[in-house]
């Protein structure tokens, strides 16, 4: 059944709100089983991101009204969106599921609401990500001061092993 004219103002409403988040990455899905398409929207909402299956047009004029401009040409098939507000989590999670599922083709992304190619899609899920920058900042803080309480403790236990052993000499 067709959708009314109502219908299509409010998907495009809810796609305008998707495109404004920080990572989007589009992919062509033409192929892949509904179960599987599933699976990856799970795999995004673990990491709080969405998928979304769009019509190319309702797409079109989504981002035109956001003010993206997005290539009709590269937008073919049976497209859908991952979102996230992180800007590399859509194309990790994506990226990854595609190692597993050859039906699922990346065609590009947004990245501070200018498109990217597929190519930079890939070479941005390559890229680390936010908790693991994090993670590596807090252990390169953390590094020196370990290394400090190691040095202090070292001289505590070689005065206790002196007074222990002076203590031994005497008994």
């Amino acid at each position: 059944m067709a959708k009314t004219r109502q219908q299509k103002t409010q998907a495009i409403g809810d796609l305008e709100t998707k495109l404004q988040a920080k990572g989007v990455v589009f992919f062509n899905h033409t192929g892949l089983k509904v179960l599987d398409l599933e699976i990856l929207r799970k795999a995004m909402r673990t990491d709080n991101g969405r998928v979304v299956v769009a019509k190319r047009n309702l797409l079109l004029k989504a981002a035109a009204n956001v003010g993206v401009t997005l290539p009709a040409d590269q937008l073919t098939g049976a497209i859908a969106m991952a979102t996230a507000d992180d800007d590399i989590l859509p194309a990790k999670v994506v990226a990854n599921f595609k190692k597993t599922h050859e039906a699922v083709q990346l065609v590009g992304g947004l990245l501070e609401q200018q498109f990217i190619n597929q190519q930079q899609v890939a070479a941005m899920a390559k890229l680390p990500g936010k908790s693991e920058l994090i993670a590596a900042v807090v252990g390169t803080i953390k590094a020196p001061l370990s290394g400090l309480a190691n040095v202090l403790a070292a001289n505590l236990r070689g005065l206790v092993t002196t007074l222990k052993a002076i203590q031994e000499q005497k008994v």
